[in-house]
């Protein structure tokens, strides 16, 4: 039967698709031996190699040499040395959008023209790191987009990035991504393992998700007047790819804009609105917003209502089908974290809140806690989601799909404050 591509969270719904691609076994012309090319995945990355000019280009070095000398004669170590040298290659050469495995230019001409495709990027960027000492090594890669490779073809990479080892541990580049960090690639690459080639042309698979996570913590602090009006401040904390994420969505957005949006998701009044740590790819982004509202709270004869994660959580199940027919795949592990405070009126009292709750998906693969907390006048309110797998089978999903439909009715419950 026909595939139809309505399940959400599915990386590339063509890895689930029958079908047949063809590929050059081998080439013989009269009185000469055959010319094997997909044998095996190390002769494909062996052919990728050799036959795309990456063993020319990276021992092509002079063009850089100066440079070099001034990004790594401060460097204390050599990680210092890989951020330096990352760094500059993302300043220097910008994505011109295309992927693939060829280089659109040499090396030396991307760099005095300031842009290339991946290849040339990442190909650039492991040639200067091994020029510096280091052990560089390109990283053959099929997008997300491009699908899984399940059998040898040159077909099935269509992405380079870099891989460098320190020590014992091996780190991954992509320094087309300008918002990227070591260890940190866009959810693009992000696709199951690459094959690392070697300066012999040997080749060896390697994970490209191990280290990837998504985090997202947020903590809000209200005071609710006798109304039901609400002022307050939130401080939201994107970490890891969850920052790389908000800086490619949000930093050549106009703040205006930003608000607004804001502002109607959430049916809130922004009075201050600030974003630190925008361009600095080391740290979390951190947003803190001072903000007011009359949407939040709703005051019945002497009762108020009060959600308690107030404008968090989730509107609907994204998992709406009867049954599914393929994994959940997520592009890393992730977790979002949410703290409210809610100082009530003086002239109310507390008459309900939401039990504590606790649940948890099979193997470890996702939990969800929640809590709420009275102290005197405050309600502390404590949620915490976490999936530790970036795919779940579906032989899980009605259990899945249970799962957020329970925790979405909890976050639902209402706190009940009387008028004393």
């Amino acid at each position: 039967p026909a595939i139809k591509d309505n399940e959400s969270f599915v990386k590339n719904i063509n890895n689930y698709r029958a079908g047949i691609d063809f590929e050059i076994d081998f080439i013989k012309y009269p009185n000469e031996g055959a010319k094997f090319y997909t044998t095996s995945w190390s002769d494909v990355a062996k052919n990728i190699y050799s036959n795309l000019n990456y063993e020319r280009e990276l021992s092509n070095t002079d063009f850089f040499t100066n440079d070099l000398l001034t990004l790594t004669k401060k460097a204390k170590d050599d990680y210092q040395r890989v951020m330096n040298i990352f760094q500059f290659v993302k300043r220097k050469v910008k994505w011109n959008g295309y992927k693939g495995l060829s280089l659109d230019k040499t090396l030396k001409r991307a760099y005095e023209e300031g842009s290339g495709n991946v290849a040339v990027i990442n190909l650039m960027l492991t040639s200067i790191l091994r020029k510096a000492g280091l052990r560089a090594n390109p990283v053959l890669v099929s997008t997300q987009s491009n699908g899984i490779p399940f059998f040898p073809t040159r077909n099935g990479f269509n992405y380079l990035i870099t891989a460098v080892s320190i020590g014992n541990e091996t780190i991954l580049l992509d320094a087309s991504e300008f918002y990227s960090f070591p260890n940190l690639l866009p959810k693009r690459a992000l696709n199951w393992r690459g094959r690392l080639i070697m300066k012999d042309g040997s080749s060896s698979w390697i994970n490209l998700t191990s280290g990837a996570s998504s985090k997202e913590e947020s903590t809000v602090t209200v005071r609710v007047s006798n109304e039901g009006f609400i002022e307050g401040m939130m401080r939201d904390k994107f970490i890891d790819l969850g920052a790389l994420e908000y800086r490619n969505t949000y930093n050549r957005i106009d703040q205006d804009q930003l608000i607004s949006d804001l502002e109607e998701k959430y049916s809130i009044d922004i009075e201050n609105y600030k974003v630190n740590n925008k361009e600095d790819i080391s740290k979390a982004i951190t947003r803190i917003i001072k903000f007011s509202s009359e949407d939040l709270v709703e005051v019945i004869n002497k009762k108020m209502y009060i959600k308690p994660l107030l404008f968090y959580g989730y509107n609907s199940n994204p998992f709406k089908l009867k049954e599914r027919k393929f994994p959940v795949e997520f592009s890393s592990i992730w977790e979002e974290k949410h703290t409210v405070n809610i100082e009530i009126p003086s002239n109310y009292t507390i008459e309900s809140i939401p039990e504590t709750k606790a649940l948890s998906l099979p193997n470890n693969l996702g939990i969800f806690k929640y809590k709420v907390i009275t102290s005197g006048k405050t309600i502390r309110v404590l949620s915490q989601l976490k999936f530790n797998s970036t795919s779940i089978n579906e032989g899980y999903y009605q259990i899945l799909k249970g799962f957020f439909a329970e925790f979405m009715k909890k976050q639902s419950e209402k706190i009940v404050l009387i008028k004393s």
